[in-house]
């Protein structure tokens, strides 16, 4: 009678532990538009805030609860309760806004299309802690969501580098930075299979590719302490 009770209590619990992981909210990643996509949204904008709020309708479509607005105010949602709230402020030209941009389902992190006066800019959201950072570009993560890079590499006003950056528990971290080479005026990357970044970019003799392992010497890792 004892063993029939305990099958019965196991079968009970395992129907319970079904039933909540049934009742949580599956969210699946949200890409960012690609340079075409932003070409056609941003169309005829009269600025780079119009361009955000024109980017974040199309996405408010491809996404179920992770970011909600009410007029200025845009929230992201905990993981797994909570909210952090971000308010735009003042106008195009002397302002501050916020607007989504995109979901990364494995990192469970969100970015934001970031504008402040006529500077473009992104902010990475953490949901399990609500922590974040300013980026001077969009998030490209790695596939086990825990790292990703920025490339802010062009002929002007750029930081001229690629930074490889790190969750680390609930904190989003500099790791390391490479300085881009005098003759750089464009560059893009990604990450390979065994975790190095390829990275393309352009000069003006044209299009190159370089790969950078984890090891390479033109990593600079002294942003690890900082």
């Amino acid at each position: 009678m004892l063993r029939w009770i305990i099958i019965l209590f196991s079968a009970f619990s395992a129907s319970v532990a079904l039933a909540q992981t049934a009742a949580r909210p599956s969210f699946t990643s949200v890409e960012p538009p690609s340079p075409q996509a932003m070409a056609t949204l941003c169309a005829g904008t009269d600025d780079l805030r119009e361009c955000g709020k024109r980017v974040e309708a199309q996405q408010f479509k491809r996404q179920t609860g992770i970011v909600t607005r009410k007029d200025r105010l845009l929230s992201v949602a905990m993981n797994p309760s909570g909210a952090v709230h971000f308010l735009d402020v003042g106008g195009a030209e002397a302002g501050e806004s916020f607007s989504f941009f995109g979901f990364h389902a494995i990192a469970d992190a969100v970015t934001l299309y970031h504008t402040k006066s006529d500077r473009l800019g992104f902010f990475v959201v953490l949901r399990r802690s609500g922590a974040g950072s300013a980026l001077p570009n969009e998030p490209i993560f790695r596939s086990d969501g825990k790292e990703f890079l920025t490339v802010d590499v062009c002929k002007r006003e750029c930081e001229q580098r690629i930074t490889w950056w790190r969750m680390a528990g609930d904190e989003v971290r500099r790791h390391a930075e490479m300085l881009a080479p005098s003759g750089w005026i464009d560059a893009s990357a990604a990450w390979s299979p065994n975790g190095s970044v390829w990275v393309e970019f352009t000069t003006d003799d044209g299009k190159r590719t370089t790969e950078l392992p984890q090891t390479d010497p033109r990593w600079n890792f002294s942003l690890s302490t900082r």
